[in-house]
């Protein structure tokens, strides 16, 4: 069957429920609600013990206001996005995945300018950053290739605040610390 449409029904959401109507061209009655637990439960253990990450985390840096913003587990991934903006404009957007990949998670990043074209730094590939430590609520990311500049992504949650810890290779450069607060 030729999938022709899906709608997630905001209401659904609202009470914790994913609804999907598929069909092909003709009325269909919808599927079954999919509560969202389940999904969350079919979640690889490796990325299942980041759940943590998920919601939208917003503070601000050196004056500017920053988001991030991560998906819930499913199945062997989480999607992340982070933005910077200035002066009321969009100034940096990064894409972020953590993947489940042999027995660890792993977190990818990839920078892009405010056209949303990738920086040149990173066009020809992103670093595969291996999760080293995992705790209830922390996990630490580390770089040991030698793709990228950087060496650790650190992400620490505590109650409704994500200090976030970028480490780079380049010793004289200063690990950039973000504390961000859980949006309501």
């Amino acid at each position: 069957m030729k999938v022709t449409c899906m709608v997630v029904c905001g209401a659904a959401l609202s009470a914790g429920m994913v609804v999907a109507m598929v069909g092909t061209g003709s009325a269909t009655p919808p599927v079954e609600p999919v509560p969202l637990g389940r999904i969350r439960d079919a979640a690889a253990p490796e990325v299942a013990a980041l759940a943590f990450l998920h919601g939208t985390w917003r503070g601000v840096m050196h004056g500017d206001p920053v988001e991030e913003t991560w998906s819930a587990p499913s199945a062997d991934s989480i999607i992340g996005m982070f933005r910077w903006q200035s002066e009321g404009k969009t100034t940096l957007w990064e894409m972020l995945s953590i993947k489940a990949e042999d027995g660890a998670a792993v977190l990818r990043l990839r920078h892009f300018g405010p056209d949303f074209a990738p920086w040149k730094g990173e066009c020809d590939g992103v670093a595969a950053m291996k999760a080293t430590t995992v705790e209830k609520s922390k996990v630490v990311f580390t770089n040991a290739s030698d793709v990228g500049g950087l060496s650790a992504c650190t992400y620490d949650a505590v109650g409704d605040t994500l200090k976030i810890t970028v480490s780079f290779k380049d010793p004289q450069r200063e690990a950039l610390k973000f504390e961000l607060k859980r949006a309501r």
